[in-house]
């Protein structure tokens, strides 16, 4: 059995890859590297969060609790959540 890699495929990572190329590269060559996945926790302030999920590379980020995974969170859907808490709420009567 060979070595274990574990890591984090983003979308990015695989658009890079050259057509010629599909047929033959394995998951593992194209994945970011654990060590280079911001790892959040599930109490994380969200603005510490945004600030890790900003880095170039992945702009994604693994939710872990005690060791384990909880879930995946990308830079998108937390500004998308940070953006809807900042509207002013609407009028009920307002609907438009």
């Amino acid at each position: 059995m060979g070595a274990v890699r574990s890591g984090l495929l983003a979308f990015a990572s695989m658009a890079a890859v050259p057509r010629y190329e599909w047929d033959t590269r394995r998951v593992w060559e194209t994945m970011i590297p654990l060590d280079e996945v911001p790892l959040l926790t599930e109490d994380e302030k969200a603005v510490d969060a945004l600030a890790q999920l900003s880095a170039p590379r992945a702009n994604r980020g693994l939710v872990v609790d005690n060791g384990h995974l909880a879930g995946l969170l990308s830079i998108t859907e937390l500004a998308r959540a940070l953006e809807v808490g900042r509207r002013p709420a609407q009028a009920q009567g307002d609907r438009g």
